[in-house]
């Protein structure tokens, strides 16, 4: 959870910046481009909200304490003890493109399941 807490809101800006860069491009497709990006943002949101109500009930906070060199380092409390961790950037380019893709087999499967029922 407090991973997640930390890499959807990176993935969401991922996503955000990626949609913009089509709407201001000329590509044929942009208008389809940009839908499919609203949805996966939505579903990115949706699964954010999740985390942070269950965060909110387990009483865990989560704090970006500094960013050194190439790592971000957090501290998050859980029952009275606090934790750091820290995110490699490289790890979280991989771990943020790995779930980009599970998302947009999930569009995939919703999308095509829509077209097959015409």
């Amino acid at each position: 959870m407090v991973r997640d807490s930390v890499l959807l809101p990176i993935m969401m800006t991922v996503v955000e910046n990626n949609r913009l860069e089509i709407e201001r491009s000329n590509h044929s497709l942009k208008t389809l481009y940009s839908a499919a990006a609203n949805t996966l943002l939505n579903a990115i949101h949706a699964d954010l909200a999740g985390i942070r109500k269950e965060l909110r009930e387990h009483h865990i906070k989560v704090i970006e304490e500094e960013r050194v060199d190439d790592a971000a380092h957090y501290k998050f409390y859980y029952r009275g003890y606090e934790h750091k961790f820290a995110l490699m950037r490289f790890l979280v380019r991989s771990e943020i493109s790995t779930r980009l893709g599970k998302y947009i087999a999930q569009l995939e499967k919703h999308f095509s399941g829509l077209i097959h029922k015409k």
